[in-house]
């Protein structure tokens, strides 16, 4: 596969990554207590809710990217 239809996927799954590396580190602070979750609060979501999201988003996003890429290697 050529480089330059493959960029645009590793990017995204880069992306996910860092979004899921992050959330991920925002909880561990958040439950040791180096900051209170009440800051990402909106509305009627807590939290907790919030910065959790964060990191879910990033998995959906480099799994949806991975499936999408395999499907692309495999057509070729």
């Amino acid at each position: 596969m050529q480089t330059s239809k493959t960029t645009p996927y590793k990017a995204a799954i880069l992306i996910g990554y860092a979004l899921t590396l992050i959330g991920c580190l925002m909880l561990l602070l958040g439950l040791i207590g180096a900051y209170d979750f009440e800051i990402f609060s909106f509305g009627i979501s807590s939290g907790i809710r919030i910065v959790a999201s964060i990191a879910i988003s990033g998995c959906l996003i480099s799994a949806a990217t991975h499936f999408f890429f395999d499907s692309q290697e495999q057509q070729i």
